[in-house]
């Protein structure tokens, strides 16, 4: 079983997730190059802040040469005047 797949058995298992526990999640998903399960996962959050979204658009977009899509992403962000920074 990948370390991924172990990671992602002890987050379904968690009886509460919170912003850390989803963003830890996926940047996992990033590490492992799972482009279509760090979008579901990312989009599927309840809650984002300034990691989670340095996550999407920094790990997954810019260092996967998609500088565009970050780039657009990050300009149609619907929170990124409110982001809570802690």
């Amino acid at each position: 079983m990948s370390r991924v797949c172990e990671a992602r058995r002890v987050f379904d298992r968690m009886p509460v997730r919170n912003v850390v526990s989803e963003t830890s999640m996926v940047s996992s998903y990033v590490r492992a190059a799972s482009i279509k399960a760090v979008r579901f996962m990312f989009w599927k959050m309840k809650q984002r802040n300034v990691v989670s979204w340095n996550a999407l658009i920094g790990d997954m977009y810019m260092k996967c040469g998609s500088v565009e899509d970050g780039s657009r992403v990050f300009m149609n962000m619907m929170e990124r005047d409110s982001l809570e920074i802690f």
